[in-house]
């Protein structure tokens, strides 16, 4: 589908709540009407166009509605303000139904010029409608139904462009004789909707704040509110409009005297955001069709990352506004981006440190549990081979299902031997650098397995694979312990999900990547048990970003300056003194005999035996063996040595 059969419709709409369609030129339509502009620029100027220049002609004409659309959108703040919300409303309805008479004459006078300016105009009332109709909407709508009049005109543009769908349809419209009345056919629902504007209310809040008309906003209010409204409500409203008084304003109209600008930067706003949209859409609709053409399917993954990226802000920054007044919402937002991470916990760099180290550690150990499983009997194949040209020796097939087995499990005993070094290590070098270590690692590994078959080399295998065990015994012990430490403790279980969350995903992704009609074919499963170290070079870039766990520098290295430093990276300087405080507490009650050791000393690195044998930490060690063991006895890794067997039945029945 083209960035055209979606993009280029409109809504605009009443307080009647009804969509008023701006023309949409899908499939059906749009072949004709390139025929139609061909054959018209023919006729009227004798010359003929090439496909590539007609290509060209038709991106314009779907483009310059998108340009008008940016216009209009730049334009409305200064139409809000200076017409006002309801007769920046008629000015909508205007250039709608303008552009519907360029659509409607522009076959019966042979004119592609008025076709472009019927876009272009219908483009400027787009541009207006999207940052001028949810602002007078909402500044109608009472609190407790403003967020339930502001979604109408999202749900407007939706219903505009499935009634274009159905209306270009052709069966209906969208033949080569009547596409015009389909470009045109929402003139009628404008010519409609627009004879009660005489009855409509102007904002109150733009006459009250912006142009200091009290008794005009009082009489507007009433209307909107209806006759029966009691006093009391009307001077709750006009109160309210009052805390919304622009610094312009005097203190006796204004009653308070107080910054604010709720009203005021509205149009502003609402056009910039209005501009965001078209701009975007824009970008979209000039890059589709090249990237669906060089990507295919995987043309939807950046729209993907987008709205990963988008839920993930909107989850940090956007307050709740309900049920709350606009002089409540602008303190929850006044700090810019220190604003809601300071009251949730959540701050940018908390957030890319959980997915650094998802990304460099538990996304690809969880890859090289995972990946062994479809090629192994390409490599069964592949080592047969190489140890005959290197050694001349002809293994049996038990000698081979040994060498098999000693490649996948030679991974788990560098699993064993890294889970036991990892507390050496962490307390050794730091949290930080044994995440390094991790994934150095994964990357002299990923080398291995990379270089193994042009090499002929089934050690190079064998050392990979070593060398990822040690790396996933260590990323399982040393990645979850970062996590924890590095987290305020309302926020400790979420970031202690993250690595075994990455270890479900690289799993996964494992799967995905090894099948046949991947890289799970006997010319390339060497690249897919390295490809995984594209996420550890990516990773290598923050590396330096993030910081070292601050209770790993106060509480083991006694460093009280490089904890606060480390404090100040994650949090900022304006919660330092609680979660300071916080940190201090936690050491001490963690350390082993507060009394005989001074605040801010090293504690005393304890051995395994030492560990074990402490009756306190007995419960603690049950637990955390319990959940680790339990999770391989759960039978989640059986698949990795019945896999083969079941793409390969005979092997067993031979047997």
């Amino acid at each position: 589908m083209e960035p055209s059969d979606h993009e280029e419709a409109s809504v605009l709409y009443s307080p009647g709540r009804e969509p008023k369609i701006v023309p949409h030129i899908n499939a059906n339509a749009r072949k004709f009407i390139k025929s139609w502009c061909n054959d018209t620029i023919y006729e009227t100027y004798e010359s003929v166009f090439s496909e590539g220049n007609l290509e060209t002609f038709w991106s314009a004409v779907v483009s310059i509605f998108l340009v008008g659309g940016v216009i209009g959108s730049l334009g409305g703040a200064w139409v809000a303000d200076r017409l006002g919300r309801k007769r920046s409303f008629l000015l909508c309805g205007f250039l709608l139904f303008v552009g519907g008479v360029c659509f409607q004459f522009c076959q019966t006078l042979s004119s592609v010029e008025l076709l472009m300016a019927g876009r272009f105009l219908v483009g400027l009332a787009a541009g207006l409608t999207t940052s001028t109709v949810p602002m007078y909407l909402t500044e109608l709508a009472p609190l407790g139904l403003r967020g339930a009049l502001g979604v109408f005109c999202s749900m407007g543009v939706t219903g505009g462009v499935v009634v274009g769908q159905i209306i270009s349809l052709e069966e209906i419209f969208g033949t080569e004789e009547h596409w015009q009345f389909a470009l045109s056919f929402y003139v009628i629902l404008v010519v409609i909707f627009f004879v009660p504007y005489p009855w409509l209310p102007e904002s109150p809040k733009y006459l009250f704040v912006i142009r200091r008309r009290q008794d005009e906003a009082v009489n507007e209010l009433k209307r909107v509110a209806g006759k029966k409204v009691r006093d009391e409500y009307v001077r709750e409203q006009i109160d309210a409009m009052r805390r919304e008084c622009t610094p312009e304003n005097d203190e006796e109209s204004c009653g308070d005297g107080q910054k604010l600008f709720e009203v005021g930067p509205r149009p502003a706003a609402m056009a910039m955001g209005s501009l965001a949209s078209w701009g975007c859409n824009f970008i979209v609709a000039m890059l589709f069709t090249t990237l669906q053409s060089a990507w295919g399917a995987f043309v939807f993954l950046p729209f993907a990352f987008t709205c990963v990226a988008l839920t993930v802000l909107l989850r940090i920054y956007l307050p709740e506004t309900r049920g709350k007044h606009i002089s409540q919402i602008v303190p929850l937002v006044a700090k810019g981006f220190n604003s809601k991470p300071l009251e949730s916990g959540w701050t940018l760099r908390l957030v890319g440190l959980g997915a650094i180290t998802s990304l460099g550690a538990s996304i690809p150990v969880g890859y090289n549990i995972g990946v062994i499983n479809a090629p192994t009997e390409f490599i069964k194949h592949w080592s047969n081979e190489t140890i005959y040209r290197r050694y001349n020796v002809l293994l049996s097939d038990d000698s081979l299902r040994a060498i098999i087995a000693s490649i996948i499990s030679i991974a788990l005993i560098g699993g064993v031997i890294g889970s036991l070094q990892g507390a050496y290590l962490a307390d050794k070098y730091g949290r930080k650098k044994s995440f390094l270590f991790c994934a150095l690692l994964l990357t002299g590994g990923a080398l291995c397995f990379l270089c193994c078959r042009a090499a002929s080399s089934v050690e190079l295998l064998l050392l990979g694979r070593l060398l990822v065990g040690l790396a996933s015994g260590l990323t399982t012990g040393v990645i979850p312990m970062y996590l924890a430490e590095v987290s305020p403790i309302k926020l400790r279980g979420a970031m202690g999900v993250l690595c075994p969350l990455g270890l479900t995903t690289g799993v996964v992704v494992a799967q995905v990547a090894s099948l046949e009609q991947a890289l799970g074919t006997e010319e390339h499963w060497h690249y897919a048990l390295g490809c995984f170290a594209v996420l550890n070079l990516f990773c290598y870039a923050f590396y330096f970003w993030i910081p070292e766990s601050p209770k790993y520098l106060y509480s083991v290295k006694g460093d009280q300056a490089g904890s606060l430093r480390a404090i100040r990276k994650l949090f900022g300087r304006h919660t330092i003194g609680d979660d300071y405080i916080k940190l201090q507490m936690e050491c001490a009650n963690g350390q082993n005999s507060p009394s005989s050791q001074e605040d801010g000393q090293p504690q005393v690195n304890r051995s395994l035996w030492s560990v074990v044998r402490d009756p306190t930490l007995t419960l603690p060690l049950v637990l955390v063996c319990a959940l680790q063991g339990g999770q391989q006895l759960s039978g989640i890794n059986a698949v990795r040595i019945a896999h083969p067997f079941w793409r390969y039945p005979w092997q067993i029945i031979k047997r």
